[in-house]
């Protein structure tokens, strides 16, 4: 099952539905907020998958509040009409009925709001639609049958209370075994679908489409009409029973697919350097070179997970050993790369000479390689080998364990290791200078990685930030990948869109698969629309919890009317309130109209007739008359609850980024119904 991708944001199924079995959520979505005086709820559509949904836009509905240069359509009720694409892959067209295909395929189960329908009357067979209510975010004409309508404002997911169980969310195809179960207890209707709590939290709840209240032995409960797709396994039949279906295509769930992304990201890069009396400055290199890593990472839109590490050797020589008869030193794995530099800069050099050239390089290189904490199975790995003369082979005195090549080509295959090298012009004669780059040389090729000339010490933090880039990339790589196999695209498909060779895209497979991943299980099911009715709660329990859909200069205006209120709250004599108001007026608006013109109608009616979502139990029910006519005490609570509640529950939803998708340079989000004045 796969989630859907905006700029900085994955929007993911909220839950695991069934159409008579386990499937998983695709989408979500929004629904009409009720005023204190009441809204109309948008109209009901009785089908159970529209096609072709009709989208209107009367007469004086265009002069609902808008955005500066919104202009798409909103219906009867003044709200931005909306449309959810419930088909994968399609795309626009530049005219209706014979223009050409434009653009990327557009986001699946995701709103685009409306700005025309073709024809103008009668039955619509395309719809013109953007990502934003503004005219250059237009992305084409959709076929009307691809599309449904959606142009309300309120989603719901399943509500969460710490300590307390949730009850199973059913959806039924109409109302009535719903109220049945609310009468009775059972139903003997089946359900369309079921929900499975899920422990994953994610940003789009489920589009309500009509909401209903019903009495049931004097308590009023409510009622949703909601749209999903849910996963169906290849092949199987959506209308079969319940009890035909035994056995399910697993795949894997939205949270499983991030926990996998989340561990491919991570990039291990150990350094291994000759830390003899030679050698010291490039030590300085290689704080240089982190240093430059630093900064590149910092810079790019994809950001690997990044640690590293550290691992010094020398030689078997009296006076150059760290410990008694150890001759490296080993720094683990770190994502604190200012600690790293730090250790690397307090690094110091012994003040005892090899006696020869060749140093203890292989237990170097071993301990890179078999005593790091390499992290998960997914991490991509790597060892950055820098010094400046060979290694002691083993049957060599001064290589007392006897490590060679074939042990590091064999340790380094089985943890997925490349060691690249850096080979530094030394000291030496031309036989040692051979050897040295035969070694280095011989090392890269044995674990698939590169060997790499210095004639200067410039040349270390070039190629030290070249291999990084390379390991960044192919992280990046793996992770394109594994993302597009768990949106459903084929091998070929994500090589043609990523302009890979086709050889890459099989390696991450095979890299994926080698690290316990069942790569047939990474891909969604068979999405298929539908809508059906919930129960909002049960007796003892609340199942649902009501969410809006709003831009966040929404949000920024809906505080700019709570703050005029505040000033109007103020006693007519007080200086306060007259300079406070008058320190606003020029920056509300219309709401500073509202209070100076006297508009008899209340304030939360004003803000909804302008297409400003308001809470069911708004503090904003008041005309401008009924405030200037509070009793003192009364002026005291509200002002009160302004302060401590309203405000600031806006305020922390307005300033947390991550409940806003930012989308051309408008920002839209999810926020809840309750924290709305």
């Amino acid at each position: 099952m796969n989630g859907i991708s905006f700029p900085g944001r994955r929007l993911v199924p909220c839950l695991w539905l069934a159409v008579g079995l386990p499937m998983g959520l695709l989408g979500s979505g929004c629904g009409e907020v009720h005023g204190g005086h009441g809204m109309a709820e948008a109209p009901s559509d009785p089908t159970p998958a529209p096609a072709g949904p009709e989208i209107v836009g009367g007469v004086g509905s265009r002069e609902a509040f808008r955005l500066p240069g919104m202009s798409c359509l909103v219906n009867e009720s003044g709200i931005r009409v909306k449309a959810l694409v419930i088909e994968k892959g399609v795309r626009c067209i530049d005219a209706p009925a014979d223009g050409i295909r434009v653009g990327s395929p557009l986001r699946h189960f995701q709103p685009y709001f409306v700005f025309d329908r073709w024809p103008a009357s009668g039955s619509a067979e395309y719809f013109q639609i953007g990502s934003t209510p503004r005219p250059e975010s237009i992305v084409g004409w959709a076929p009307a049958s691809t599309l449904a309508r959606w142009d309300t404002r309120v989603g719901v997911r399943y509500a969460r209370r710490e300590g307390a169980r949730t009850p199973p969310l059913l959806v039924y195809r109409d109302k009535e075994p719903l109220i049945e179960l609310l009468e009775r207890g059972v139903s003997d209707v089946q359900p369309l679908a079921r929900a499975n709590l899920k422990a994953d939290r994610v940003l789009m709840p489920w589009p309500v489409a009509e909401s209903e209240q019903v009495s049931v032995d004097g308590r009023v409960y409510g009622l949703v009409r909601i749209n999903f797709l849910a996963e169906i396994p290849e092949g199987d039949d959506p209308t079969a029973a319940v009890e035909e279906r035994t056995e399910v295509e697993q795949v894997y769930s939205a949270g499983e697919v991030a926990g996998i992304r989340q561990r491919v990201k991570m990039l291990d890069i150990v350094f291994c350097v000759d830390n003899t009396h030679s050698t010291r400055p490039y030590l300085d290199d290689i704080r240089r070179a982190v240093e430059a890593i630093s900064v590149q990472l910092h810079d790019l839109p994809f950001q690997p997970d990044l640690n590293v590490g550290l691992v010094l050797y020398r030689d078997y020589i009296d006076g150059l050993y760290y410990e008694p008869g150890s001759v490296t030193r080993h720094f683990d794995l770190s994502s604190d790369l200012v600690g790293f530099l730090h250790r690397v800069q307090n690094l110091e050099e012994p003040s005892t000479s090899s006696e020869d050239y060749p140093e203890a390089g292989y237990d170097g290189l071993l301990s890179a390689v078999t005593e790091t904490s390499w992290r998960g199975d997914f991490s991509t790995r790597a060892v950055i080998l820098i010094g400046d003369n060979s290694f002691h082979e083993p049957g060599e005195v001064r290589n007392p364990r006897q490590i060679g090549i074939d042990r590091i080509r064999r340790e380094a295959a089985e943890r997925r290791v490349k060691v690249f090298t850096l080979n530094i012009d030394g000291k030496g004669d031309d036989a040692e200078q051979r050897r040295h780059w035969n070694q280095f040389a011989a090392i890269a090729r044995a674990t698939g990685a590169s060997c790499f000339p210095i004639e200067s010490s410039n040349n270390v933090v070039e190629r030290i930030h070249l291999i990084s880039e390379t390991q960044t990339a192919v992280v990046k790589t793996r992770d394109d990948v594994t993302r597009e196999l768990a949106a459903g695209l084929s091998p070929d498909q994500i090589a043609a869109e990523h302009k890979l060779d086709i050889r890459q895209v099989t390696e991450v497979m095979e890299f994926l698969a080698g690290a316990g991943v069942d790569v047939d299980k990474l891909k969604p099911g068979a999405p298929t629309f539908a809508t059906g009715w919930a129960l909002v709660e049960v007796p003892g329990a609340q199942i649902l919890e009501r969410e809006v859909y709003v831009a966040r200069a929404e949000v920024d205006l809906l505080l700019s009317a709570l703050n005029m209120l505040s000033s109007q709250l103020y006693s007519t004599t007080d200086f306060g309130r007259d300079a406070f108001g008058a320190s606003l007026g020029g920056h509300l608006g219309a709401i500073g109209d509202f209070y100076r013109d006297q508009v008899a109608e209340p304030l939360d009616v004003f803000l909804m007739a302008k297409g400003v979502p308001v809470g069911r139990s708004s503090v904003l029910q008041l005309s401008a008359s009924e405030v200037r006519h509070m009793s003192e005490d009364a002026r005291t609570a509200l002002r009160e609850r302004i302060a401590r509640s309203s405000v600031p529950s806006l305020v922390n939803a307005r300033n947390d980024d991550a409940l806003w998708i930012f989308r051309d340079d408008l920002e839209f989000g999810w926020i809840a119904e309750e924290i709305l004045p």
